[in-house]
């Protein structure tokens, strides 16, 4: 069955287009310098270092 999946236009569309997104992830951690993550921790260190950090809120209520 995996056989006759393989020999299908689509799966051969499909690997192409998984092949070209793993090299642009490939490109951003190496032009981000983030060689050992994983995609959901790559996201996250991207996206944090370049948000505003929350606003803080004091210890006890305004009053």
């Amino acid at each position: 069955m995996a056989r006759d999946i393989a020999r299908t236009d689509a799966y051969a569309a499909s690997r192409r287009e998984r092949k070209k997104v793993e090299m642009l992830f490939a490109r951003l951690r190496r032009i981000l310098r983030l060689a050992d993550c994983d995609y959901g921790a790559c996201l996250a260190r991207a996206t944090s270092s370049t948000s505003p950090p929350p606003p803080r809120t004091s210890a006890s209520p305004p009053g």
